[in-house]
């Protein structure tokens, strides 16, 4: 079988892989304020050509944004990240059965290539499509998404692969059928309380059965009917691709684009943003690099707008809950890379951060506007805008307060000379050495920390480590004291943002080795000043994955997440640094995730390219009132732990 891909794809921009971001410079545009295509085209260069438009095999950029505008989904995001009927009018859930039932559109029709009806859209086509990628012969890369999920769905795998003890297992087995034309049922092998939203997604898209056992699905010869935002109009690889804004959708009132014309260049990726700007083409990605040229050129930078804030993707500081070397007898004696060196005194490290007044201090005087664009902070975990109003429900609002950091910095060296910490306590910052903004980054933390609270309370020590071994030497190895860390959800569980801090025990009750972001459970294991808080947030995340009501579920994990932050076990910082583009296209009425966030749905052109300001996103909300910060502890050996005077 093709390499794993995760069911979650990559929520990227719309249309994005029609140009990759090159390392080269794109050729300069002349000024030309006007789109030249014709009204309502909206033109895309790209260079990846599909060899198919097999939807539940490939996994070709250009051939997913194709699709994502051709075949609708069961259900849909929203802009706002809220689910909608798309196909399926109805769903509903039999927990005791493990069983969701679906009603599809009574209109919901397949058509050919001039727009006209070709079958209606039923129950059985989706059961096709599960059919086609649990054989092995079709190779799909999205089998193991149904894995663990859909019952049988690996048992059915497996025997028919020939896996060696595989016991071959009837596709009636399998927990997918069609009631009826309309009716559509998935039994699930487990309670899994996001199966809505992967309903958004690719491995449960619809195919008519007759169309896979014609045979060369996805070829010139039998390309996809569509039952999308468009109609597949004409193809000619190396040439161009047409699709036609479908009349007949169940919301063509939002399908603004008559027609979307993916035309093939070689040099896409060099000649799409000054093609875009010039207006040959209506969108471009740019790459990191010729985003940094065209923002310093005063007569370029008026072409660049932002794209979409990524609701798949969390940045936030972590600070380092186990940095000491282990011990002789440890379970994690021997470890590879474990622990920070001596030289930084990670036992006088330990002592600073099971001290929360300490982490508090740190996490008051960060001013995450001088780290990241503002419209893309986040005062959260979870990204605004992952599902619905989830962040909101974890939203304790802007941090930054220097007068309350210099409170909690007053506080924390009270407690910690007590417990015989040295000052200033030196607070180690690796970073990737060949990304120069990760560099900047944490030069400014550096900078802001060590002006806000003192050089003679906290040396920031930045050391660049190569890319290659970052994530292995540092992250994993636990070699660092502070370090600015992302996580791009593995699923549409609210779940997913607990799991880079969550560790749950092993069948022994101990917590062994593999320590999560932040290696929280050290200070469980360790008894440390923290333990009783991380033991609490481990508390609430467990109860919260004991759950299955969605919306119970999301206030569960909300409050966990509240605690967390509130509790300075990590800094949310925002959804990372911002991509850049040079679009004709307002995307932001499209969808917010899964497939159709790729698709023109809710798309308005503009004549005009667009301008940073009309494209950056709104800030997160900040709540009206923040908790005011704690009264400083009383000074002398006799205090209470920071810990305990401090806990909410």
């Amino acid at each position: 079988m093709k390499r794993w891909i995760g069911f979650l794809l990559p929520l990227c921009l719309l249309l994005s892989g029609c140009a990759a971001p090159a390392e080269e410079a794109p050729a300069e545009p002349s000024p030309a304020p006007v789109y030249s295509a014709p009204p309502g085209e909206l033109r895309l260069l790209y260079d990846d050509e599909p060899g198919s438009l097999d939807y539940l095999v490939t996994d070709s950029e250009t051939a997913l944004n194709i699709i994502a505008n051709t075949v609708d989904t069961l259900l849909v995001f929203d802009s706002t990240g809220r689910l909608r009927p798309c196909l399926a009018e109805s769903w509903e859930y039999d927990a005791p059965a493990r069983t969701w039932t679906l009603t599809l559109r009574t209109d919901a029709m397949w058509f050919d290539e001039a727009g006209n009806e070709a079958a209606p859209v039923t129950a059985e086509d989706f059961v096709a499509a599960v059919r086609y990628i649990l054989t092995p012969e079709t190779d799909s890369p999205y089998a193991s998404a149904l894995f663990g999920v859909i019952r049988n769905a690996r048992e059915y795998y497996d025997g028919l692969s020939g896996e060696e003890d595989a016991e071959p297992v009837d596709f009636s087995e399998v927990g997918v059928s069609a009631a009826d034309e309309r009716t559509l049922r998935y039994t699930l092998e487990k309670d899994v309380p996001d199966f809505p939203a992967r309903l958004t997604d690719l491995p449960y898209l619809p195919v008519r059965a007759e169309q896979l056992e014609r045979g060369n699905f996805g070829k010139p010869e039998n390309l996809p009917l569509s039952c999308g935002a468009c109609i597949l109009a004409a193809r000619e690889p190396q040439a161009e691709t047409v699709l036609r804004r479908n009349p007949r959708a169940a919301y063509a009132e939002e399908i603004t684009v008559d027609t979307v014309r993916f035309v093939y260049d070689p040099d896409a990726a060099v000649n799409a943003p000054a093609a875009a700007a010039e207006g040959q083409a209506g969108y471009a990605a740019l790459s990191d690099e010729n985003a940094a040229r065209w923002l310093g050129d005063a007569a370029l930078s008026r072409y660049v707008c932002c794209e979409r804030r990524r609701t798949d993707r969390s940045v936030f500081l972590c600070f380092n809950f186990g940095a000491r070397v282990p011990e002789s007898g440890s379970p994690d004696e021997g470890a590879a890379g474990q622990g920070v060196e001596e030289k930084y005194d990670p036992e006088n490290w330990e002592k600073a951060v099971n001290c929360e007044a300490f982490r508090q201090s740190i996490r008051r005087a960060l001013d995450r506007s001088e780290l990241y664009d503002e419209a893309f902070l986040g005062n959260t975990i979870v990204p605004a805008g992952f599902t619905a109003d989830y962040a909101g429900r974890a939203d304790r609002g802007d941090p930054f307060d220097p007068a309350s950091a210099a409170e909690y910095r007053d506080a924390a060296r009270t407690e910690l000379s007590g417990l015989g910490a040295v000052f200033p306590v030196r607070a180690l910052l690796p970073c990737p050495g060949d990304d120069p903004d990760a560099l900047r980054r944490c030069e400014r933390i550096e900078k802001m920390l060590e002006s806000a609270l003192g050089g003679d309370y906290i040396d920031v020590v930045v050391r660049t480590v190569s890319s290659d071994d970052f994530v292995t030497e540092v992250r994993r190895g636990g070699q660092y004291m502070l370090l600015e860390c992302s996580w791009e959800a593995d699923s549409f569980d609210a779940g997913t943002w607990a799991k880079p801090f969550f560790q749950p025990k092993d069948p022994d009750g101990s917590y062994g080795r593999g320590y999560r972001y932040a290696r929280l459970a050290r200070a469980v294991t360790d008894g440390t000043a923290s333990a009783e808080t991380v033991s609490e947030y481990f508390e609430l995340v467990e109860k919260a994955r004991a759950l299955t009501d969605p919306s119970e579920r999301e206030d569960a994990f909300a409050r966990a997440e509240a605690y967390l932050i509130e509790h300075a076990l990590a800094v949310p910082l925002g959804t990372g640094e911002p991509g850049y583009a040079v679009s004709r296209v307002d995307l932001s009425g499209c969808p917010a995730a899964g497939l159709g966030r790729r698709s023109v749905r809710g798309a308005r052109l503009a004549g005009r390219t667009m301008t940073r300001e009309e494209t950056a996103p709104a800030p997160v909300p900040v709540p009206e009132e923040e908790p005011a910060p704690p009264e400083p502890a009383a000074a002398g050996p006799e205090t209470e732990t920071i810990t305990s005077i401090y806990k909410k």
